[in-house]
């Protein structure tokens, strides 16, 4: 679980992460859980029977990472339904036709601590017991001041490699 506020590159860590693994030779799915309807979020997380019309993220991801953007956003059911595939490791289809197993890694993405979500009852228990150990807060650029010349030096060297040529750094002649 990537916890940090707007802003924060919470899908640049996910991708680091998944680039540092064993699994960074297999698929990277990036899954916005905001752009699916609740009545639809099943299918998108763990697809239907005919696999070729829609597969899963889950069964996309099949070994390399499978990252969930904003995970709050999908239903209760669809959160309770989630943890248990992260407990058993196997993905029931959402038209309940079959079983696949999950061989991917699943990192989720929140904007919001989750624990006021369990308390006020807008996010799974078991889900967030299931995620908790595993949570990495990501803190906001103000909080990482002394990244800020690194990052502009970065954003000068990618300018300058478009551009062709980078007129601050050309040393003035006599």
């Amino acid at each position: 679980l990537l916890v940090g506020e707007e802003g924060s590159a919470l899908d640049r860590v996910a991708h680091r992460i998944h680039a540092a693994s064993g699994r960074r030779e297999g698929p990277f799915v990036v899954a916005d859980c905001t752009a699916v309807r609740p009545e639809r979020a099943d299918a998108a997380l763990f697809g239907e029977a005919d696999a070729a019309e829609t597969p899963g993220w889950l069964r996309l991801a099949e070994g390399g990472t499978c990252l969930l953007l904003d995970v709050p956003a999908l239903s209760l059911a669809a959160q309770a339904k989630l943890g248990e595939a992260l407990a058993t490791r196997r993905a029931i289809l959402a038209d309940g036709a079959g079983s696949y197993p999950v061989d991917a890694r699943v990192v989720v993405t929140s904007r919001v601590a989750l624990a006021p979500l369990v308390a006020a009852g807008a996010f799974d228990a078991e889900l967030h017991r299931r995620l908790e150990p595993l949570t990495l807060e990501v803190p906001p650029l103000r909080a990482r001041r002394e990244d800020v010349p690194s990052l502009v030096l970065l954003a000068l060297d990618r300018t300058c490699r478009r551009a062709g040529a980078c007129p601050c750094l050309r040393t003035a002649r006599p």
